[in-house]
């Protein structure tokens, strides 16, 4: 897998944030992990 960003193009604060997503067999669905912390 390539990575297309570096870096995040934005950020929404106030919500937690992805750390690991996968993208399932049948390229609908995206399974995530989220932090436990709340950005700011």
């Amino acid at each position: 897998m390539v990575h297309v960003y570096k870096e995040p193009t934005f950020n929404i604060d106030g919500i937690r944030r992805i750390i690991q997503y996968e993208i399932l067999n049948n390229k609908r669905h995206v399974l995530t992990k989220v932090s436990d912390r709340v950005t700011s």
